[in-house]
């Protein structure tokens, strides 16, 4: 069961059968064993909204190669970074909205009520990389989470209700 804890990447050998819903799996094995998302209060938090973001914007299938490569360096580098990751879940979704076809603007109306902190924090996430620190106070994290939530929603139509954001918001 550890093997299906949220966002472990896994090496599956799997039997497709095009003519089944279900699939075999005949292998299966962690690819990349985590150190610290697990085991961290605050990291699982933010591995299981980041799951259930997935799980519900991410619906193509076929090449999906850059999408997947991004998400697993991603992960592991949140897994990996032992403090100042409490932006890590805002950096991810605006970078991650790239890959989705909706990159994230500022003049979208989703982001007209952001004070200059707030703006600037999100040029710096979409442009820096995940190691480049902004302070925030937990109100700023929140209403620009509240604020890229509201935007994804309104560009994706299988977003709606995300059930982990009362504990995302309770332990961090």
């Amino acid at each position: 069961i550890a093997l299906y804890q949220p966002l472990t990447l896994l090496d599956l050998v799997v039997y497709h059968n095009p003519t089944k819903d279900i699939n075999r799996i005949s292998e299966i094995k962690c690819s990349q064993p985590y150190h610290h998302i697990h085991s961290d209060m605050q990291k699982t938090a933010v591995a299981i909204f980041l799951a259930e973001m997935l799980y519900k914007c991410i619906k193509d299938e076929g090449d999906i190669e850059d999408l997947f490569n991004f998400i697993a360096h991603s992960i592991v580098f949140f897994d990996n970074q032992e403090q100042n990751y409490q932006n890590f879940h805002l950096m991810f979704l605006l970078k991650l909205s790239k890959y989705l076809g909706v990159g994230v603007e500022l003049s979208d109306p989703a982001f007209h009520s952001l004070g200059v902190q707030e703006v600037n924090a999100i040029k710096s996430f979409i442009a820096e990389p995940y190691d480049h620190w902004v302070p925030l106070s937990n109100q700023s994290r929140r209403k620009i989470l509240d604020l890229i939530i509201r935007f994804y929603k309104s560009h994706i139509d299988s977003l709606k209700e995300i059930n982990s954001i009362k504990i995302l918001k309770e332990v961090l």
